[in-house]
């Protein structure tokens, strides 16, 4: 009797030594739609632009707590086109994300990141390649279904997303919207 009560304890005091850790590793796939907020276009016409595009992202990330992550990846904004121009862009980035668990199966998103984009244009004759970077911000859900998987939804602000030439020939200064939807596989 006193060895049974002794085990007991004992799992009691020790139990969540043996525990497993949470899983702090994951990898994610998102897959949205890029839409380029019209700006100015320095005189030149650009109304037949197609301006939305379907983008992913592939990510990994590491959760340091329940309330805090960092990722790194690769993300492809996708192509933007009319009858003389056209755009393409992707890039790498590095994001911070801020967790609110709401329940065990919800959790709100904040997240800020920078992207060091190169962006492959042509109009008409002349091509171009233009890279550098920019920052965003974006707000979204979570979804955990289990403890490895996850879905998400992400709405993503990318900063001066600037498509041009040059300096003094910008198609666009504005920012750009992402939305995206996307999976989680924590290790």
């Amino acid at each position: 009797m006193k060895r049974s009560i002794l085990l007991v304890l004992g799992l009691m005091l020790f139990g969540n030594a043996f525990a497993q850790q949470p899983r702090k590793w994951y990898a994610g796939l998102d897959i949205g739609q890029t839409r380029l907020n019209r700006g100015g276009g320095d005189g030149v016409d650009l109304s037949g632009l197609d301006d939305k595009s379907t983008s992913w992202s592939l990510l990994a990330g590491y959760r340091f707590s329940r309330f805090f992550a960092l990722e790194a990846g690769y993300t492809d904004l996708g192509e933007f086109s009319d009858q003389d121009f056209s755009s393409s862009s992707w890039g790498f980035m590095v994001n911070t994300r801020g967790i609110l668990p709401i329940g065990k199966h919800f959790e709100l998103d904040l997240l800020f990141g920078i992207v060091w984009m190169k962006r492959d244009l042509t109009f008409g004759s002349v091509s171009d390649d233009v890279s550098g970077t920019t920052g965003k911000f974006g707000i979204g859900f979570a979804v955990p279904v289990n403890e490895r998987l996850a879905f998400n939804f992400e709405y993503n602000q990318y900063l001066d997303f600037a498509l041009g030439f040059d300096d003094d020939f910008d198609l666009y200064v504005d920012d750009t919207t992402a939305y995206s939807l996307g999976v989680r596989w924590k290790f």
